[in-house]
């Protein structure tokens, strides 16, 4: 038997297990508190969303700090 072998008595098993770690939304903010989360907009402190660690996903909306209204279309137009 190989001398290796002879002193090995146990093998050890581990596996990482949680959610990774939120980053803020754009003009957001996060707090993550054990298997919770709660994000936030910097303009609306009245407004949170709260996700829960579910495994290695979280489950819940996350936040969209975009104002309504903030988008833009660019129409491009070109003539040959």
């Amino acid at each position: 038997m190989d001398k290796v072998a002879e002193y090995v008595k146990a093998v050890l098993l581990f596996a990482v297990t949680g959610c990774p770690t939120l980053q803020p939304p754009a003009d957001g903010w996060v707090k993550q508190t054990g298997h919770n989360a709660f994000m936030g907009c910097e303009q609306s402190v009245s407004t949170t969303w709260k996700l829960s660690c579910n495994g290695t996903t979280w489950v819940g909306e996350k936040a969209n700090c975009t104002p309504p209204g903030n988008h833009f279309i660019l129409y491009l137009h070109a003539s040959c």
